[in-house]
């Protein structure tokens, strides 16, 4: 190991080269969307120029709305290239052959993440307010303390984000999977109990508490709930984190072809496929023969039945055509 510090500036700059693409989009969209709208305003302002319809658009929600989507979706891709791409291009690969330890790895690829995807948000955010806080004009017809809590929900949002898809990356082999199974257990077990509810009477209690436990559903409460909530947004993104570093320590460079990473993750994998597919294969069914038959009963256990064998066999070639000799 070429030193005992964990953080490493080869590393770093060797990420943020690779990132810098989404760092120049990310900065330039939040330049337009915060300082340069809101110093507008003001000049607006200024010039009795400002309009009824353009403050309702300054107070509305929807900028954050639109702007925490944004920097969701810069979390996603900067995990997704930091980790899945790099599992997916054996990159980490030869990494870990170089005087390099695999806790430096990880959390320099973390700092450069969070320096394009966090950093920047944060900086602008800061100049907005106060750009808002020290402009009487603006300050007085504009909530300050609304700003800052959509501040940190949109902060906290990406961090949650970035830090979900680095954990899920560790657990599949490619871009694609990564992709398409983190969104997927972005909204289980809620998704689960919800399409389960159009079938059999789920108690209302087991949704809600199912709920608690689902990552994108995490922030949404946080969101419509008071600011006190969206710390947990914070606890879960220390969980990921951690979560993301275990399996990072553990996965073996050989297994980056493959499909899932780790061995003990098929019979969970193969399960949760089985009974999503099996469960959907019912709902669709039910709608599809409504107008055919109306044996409603039948429906769903013919469409249980169909998505049932599409389950077990689909992860099953999946999982066996992208096994590593």
């Amino acid at each position: 190991m070429s030193s005992k510090s964990l953080f490493n500036t080869t590393l770093i700059k060797k990420d943020l080269k690779i990132l810098s693409p989404i760092l120049y989009i990310n900065i330039i969209y939040l330049i337009f969307s915060y300082p340069f709208r809101y110093t507008q305003a003001i000049i607006q302002l200024k010039n009795t120029a400002f309009n009824f319809y353009s403050f309702e658009n300054l107070k509305s929600s929807e900028i954050f709305i639109v702007g925490s989507f944004f920097s969701a979706l810069i979390a996603f891709l900067c995990a997704i290239i930091l980790f899945a791409n790099e599992k997916n291009k054996k990159t980490i690969e030869i990494l870990s052959v170089a005087p390099f330890s695999r806790k430096q790895i990880y959390i320099n690829k973390i700092i450069a993440g969070l320096l394009v995807s966090i950093v920047p948000m944060i900086i602008i955010y800061m100049i907005t307010y106060f750009i808002i806080s020290t402009e009487p004009l603006l300050s007085s017809v504009l909530e300050l303390q609304y700003f800052r809590f959509c501040m940190y929900v949109c902060v906290l949002i990406s961090l949650v984000v970035f830090s979900y898809f680095i954990m899920v990356s560790m657990l599949f082999g490619s871009v694609i999977s990564t992709f398409i199974c983190g969104s997927i257990f972005a909204f289980l077990p809620l998704g689960f109990f919800l399409l389960l509810g159009e079938l059999v009477d789920i108690p209302e209690k087991l949704i809600d508490f199912s709920a608690k436990f689902t990552p994108m559903m995490a922030q949404v409460f946080s969101i419509i709930y008071s600011d006190t909530n969206i710390w947990s947004l914070l606890i879960y993104s220390i969980i990921f984190l951690l979560a993301g570093y275990f399996l990072f320590e553990m996965y073996k460079m050989e297994k980056n072809s493959e499909f899932l990473t780790f061995k003990w993750t098929e019979p969970v994998f193969k399960i949760g496929v089985f009974l999503c597919s099996a469960v959907l294969g019912a709902n669709i069914m039910k709608v599809m023969l409504y107008d055919i038959s109306r044996f409603e009963t039948m429906n769903e256990i013919l469409g249980f039945i169909v998505g049932g064998v599409l389950g077990y066999f689909i992860p099953k070639a999946i999982i066996s055509r992208n096994k590593v000799a």
